[in-house]
């Protein structure tokens, strides 16, 4: 195990260099020391972790003979670490590049093949080091905010629940107020769901796009003002309780692993919790709970179809649908026509039949 630091100035970042000490590693590190960047050069996959877990790498570049191998062998030692989501890779590839999609699916990760170029080596490694440092200020700005807003809701329920226990107003002074707090805390859990989207280019515009497709299956079915303001309200907020989710999970650029997906499920439960302890919004936070429920019960939570709110199934549906037909990372967009076939392949099991029909007939008469 060998740490080469350049001395003079500061380090432009810290880099893990896995290798098997060739001439070409020694060079791979020369090149990068030259250039004012920290190398710590690890020779099994347990150093590399081990110093990641206490030097927080700008970059990680793997030269050995299976890299695949070796890349699959350090995602599994630091995968609950959740900094290393943003963590970067440079893979030098041998002759035999089978496994590569394999990786990509995990990580953002360069290519790069011997015998290498040294401007190119450099190029890409500033480039990512530098993606990685403002994607780190986006998640902590991300933070910061959702912190003051968080504070602004809990703020609100608070003067709702004192105006209930200590106001001496008349009953529709009072309900007025209470009125003009919901409206005013609405506005500010709407700027946050948009402040969690902003996280995702593809997620942008998400919940407002849900909210309209859930107008357009209640007009069908006739609900009342009253149920269409709290559907309304329901689809916009559906995703609030993702500000208690990392920003690292919320905008990582690779698959997630399983614990990272668990932990995205747990938002319908924590913007329940959240609404809930606001007056007034019961209805929305129990909206807000099932909309990730199944009529075949193998939904988030496996509740039973008649557990699961009407409200909630309209939700769903319209969550779905435009999940399906939004430009994504991970799987490819597909058009309207084929998402109305998708949420028809699985009427009575993942979506209620009556609502899946309603959308699919409004999105073909309307030609969107």
């Amino acid at each position: 195990m060998e740490q080469i630091l350049h001395i003079a100035g500061e380090a432009m970042g810290k880099i893990i260099l896995i290798t098997f000490d060739t001439f070409a590693s020694k060079s791979i590190s020369v090149a990068l020391t030259s250039n004012d960047y920290s190398v710590f050069e690890a020779r099994t996959v347990e150093e590399a972790a081990h110093f990641a877990r206490n030097g927080n790498p700008d970059l990680i570049i793997i030269d050995v003979p299976n890299p695949a191998i070796c890349f699959h062998r350090l995602q599994r030692l630091i995968e609950n670490d959740i900094q290393f989501v943003r963590t970067p890779f440079i893979v030098f590839l041998p002759e035999n590049t089978a496994e590569i999609k394999s990786i990509q699916k995990i990580a953002p990760v360069e290519f790069l093949r011997k015998p290498f170029e040294v401007n190119t080596l450099l190029h890409r490694t500033k480039i990512l080091i530098e993606a990685k440092m403002i994607s780190e200020k986006e998640a902590s700005r991300f933070s910061a905010r959702s912190s003051q807003y968080e504070s602004e809701i809990h703020g609100f329920g608070s003067i709702v629940r004192d105006l209930e226990e200590e106001s001496r107003l008349p009953r529709e002074q009072r309900e007025s107020i209470r009125s003009k707090i919901k409206e005013s805390y609405l506005e500010t859990a709407e700027m946050l769901v948009e402040l969690v989207e902003e996280q995702d280019i593809f997620q942008a515009g998400h919940s407002r796009r849900v909210a309209e497709y859930c107008t357009a299956i209640a007009n069908v079915l006739g609900l009342t003002r009253q149920e269409k303001e709290t559907l309304t309200s329901a689809a916009l907020l559906h995703d609030i309780g993702k500000i208690f989710v990392s920003a690292d999970i919320l905008s990582k650029p690779s698959s997630l692993t399983e614990k990272e997906y668990a932990v995205i499920k747990t938002h319908p439960v924590k913007g329940q919790r959240l609404l809930h302890s606001l007056s007034n919004m019961e209805d929305i936070a129990d909206l807000i709970m099932f909309h990730h429920e199944q009529p075949d019960g193998n939904g988030y939570y496996r509740k039973k179809p008649d557990e699961i709110p009407m409200l909630s199934k309209i939700i769903a549906v319209a969550e779905a649908f435009d999940a399906m037909t939004t430009a994504k990372i991970h799987s490819r967009q597909i058009s309207f026509k084929e998402a109305i076939a998708e949420l028809k392949k699985s009427k009575g099991t993942k979506y209620d039949s009556r609502y899946v029909d309603i959308l699919a007939d409004h999105i073909t008469q309307n030609n969107i």
